[in-house]
């Protein structure tokens, strides 16, 4: 099997060892992610799962959200300077 990333429109498009390899998170935590509905979509390219670039995005988007929302923060990055 071949390692490399295949790009997409707008970035690489992972497999799910190379997504886990980039956020350091096991294969085991991966599929616990996807149990609770928290990883990001998976799309069947040939016949292996990839994650688009946009997906890995919209991903860490809704864990920013997340985080800041725990915290009680907003989630306007740059509120208006009081």
């Amino acid at each position: 099997m071949e390692d490399t990333l295949q790009n997409t429109f707008d970035g690489p498009a992972f497999t799910i060892k190379q997504f886990c390899h980039h956020y350091r998170i096991s294969r085991t935590g991966y599929y616990r992610l996807m149990e609770r509905g928290l990883a990001p979509k998976a799309t069947l390219i040939v016949d292996t799962a990839r994650i688009l670039h946009r997906d890995r995005m919209q991903w860490e988007a809704s864990l920013r959200h997340v985080a800041r929302t725990r915290l009680g923060l907003s989630d306007d990055p740059d509120p208006p300077a009081t």
